[in-house]
């Protein structure tokens, strides 16, 4: 009888192990599916803001009967690198994309525009993400290194737009 007690408490133990288990799991699926979600929306509008200070400066360029100036192109510039960049994120194993999302970060590591007071560069560290899987982290990086793009474009802008130096 008492053989027949403690086997019980052990199955009644093993299972509730296992629920526990399960839901641990459930709830890093969730977390990801949340991440990668929000990673794309956030990457989705940086290239929608990139998008509309190109609009702004053809609109500006139309003002003062230009048909390109030197900020236009350093614009179309930056967002095809971006472009590119998030190409080759997508088609990269994980150390692939590690070494290209350090070698972004080290592009933007003197960028003027964090010289500006408010403008924070922040590096990713790669090391901390280890632990989402290669799509989250391909997202989550791609939604950062977008923003830095995104600064660096405002820069431009405002340097045509407000009169600040030349860069």
């Amino acid at each position: 009888m008492k053989n027949l007690f403690s086997i019980k408490k052990i199955l009644l133990l093993t299972f509730i192990l296992l629920i526990i288990s399960a839901c641990q799991k459930r709830e890093i699926n969730f977390s990801n599916a949340l991440l990668l979600e929000q990673s794309k929306e956030l990457t989705l509008a940086n290239k929608r803001e990139f998008h509309g200070l190109l609009s702004a400066i053809y609109s500006i360029n139309l003002e003062e009967n230009k048909q390109t100036s030197v900020e236009t192109k350093k614009l179309e510039n930056l967002f095809a690198e971006f472009e590119k960049f998030e190409l080759k994120l997508q088609k990269a194993n994980r150390a692939k994309s590690i070494e290209l999302i350090d070698k972004e970060y080290a592009k933007f590591k003197n960028d003027v525009v964090f010289n500006i007071p408010g403008f924070v560069f922040k590096p990713l560290v790669t090391e901390e993400l280890n632990k989402l899987n290669d799509d989250v982290f391909k997202s989550y990086a791609t939604s950062k290194i977008s923003r830095l793009y995104l600064d660096s474009a405002g820069y431009i802008f405002t340097s045509r737009s407000y009169g600040r130096e030349p860069l």
